[in-house]
C-alpha cells in the first residue's frame, strides 16, 4: 500500500503557504461567520509553536491583554483563515516558546506586588489620616467640655459670692 496520505495531500490544491514560524509577530486574519452575516476577525500576536506538517499543519498564537495570556491555535490550510500578515519578527532559538507564558506569569506578578504595595500605602495614608482626624475631634470635644465646664464653674463662683456678701 503505497502512502496514501501524501497522495491525498499531493491531489490537494495548495495554497500559497503563510509564512509561520515562533518568533514572528503575526495578525491573523480569519472569517467569522455570525447568523447570516460573515465578518474578518484579526487576532494580533507572537507565534509560539507550530505543529505537524502537510495539510495538517497548525500553529499557536499568543497574545497578552489586560494581563491575560490568551493563545489560539490557527490551522495552516484553513479555508477561513484569509491572511497571516507579519508585523515583526523576534530571533529565537526555540521551536516551542513557552518559556513566554512563564515570563508574563512573572512580570505580572511583579506588577501585582508593586500595585499591593501601593494600594497597602494608600490605605496605610487613609488610616493615618482618619486616626489623625479622630484625635482632632476628641482634643476638640475636650476643649469644648474643659470650657463648658470653666464657664460653670465661674458661674457657680459668681453665685456664691452674692450670696456670701448677703450674709
Amino acid at each position: 500500500m503505497p502512502n496514501v496520505i501524501g497522495n491525498y495531500e499531493a491531489s490537494k490544491k495548495q495554497r500559497e503557504p503563510f509564512p509561520v514560524r515562533p518568533g514572528l509577530e503575526v495578525r491573523v486574519l480569519s472569517k467569522i461567520k455570525e447568523g447570516a452575516k460573515e465578518r474578518t476577525q484579526a487576532f494580533e500576536g507572537m507565534i509560539v509553536a507550530t505543529h505537524g506538517g502537510g495539510n495538517g499543519k497548525t500553529f499557536t498564537v499568543r497574545r497578552v491583554i489586560g494581563g491575560i495570556g490568551i493563545e489560539r491555535i490557527f490551522s495552516l490550510n484553513s479555508p477561513l483563515i484569509t491572511a497571516v500578515e507579519v508585523i515583526g519578527a523576534t530571533k529565537v532559538r526555540r521551536a516551542k516558546l513557552s518559556y513566554l507564558r512563564k515570563s508574563n506569569v512573572r512580570r505580572r506578578r511583579k506588577e501585582d506586588s508593586k500595585v499591593l504595595q501601593k494600594t497597602l500605602a494608600e490605605k496605610d495614608e487613609q488610616r493615618k489620616a482618619i486616626d489623625k482626624a479622630r484625635r482632632e475631634a476628641d482634643e476638640a470635644e475636650k476643649e469644648g467640655k474643659r470650657i463648658a465646664r470653666e464657664k460653670e464653674e465661674a458661674e457657680k463662683a459668681a453665685n456664691e459670692k452674692p450670696a456670701e456678701e448677703a450674709k
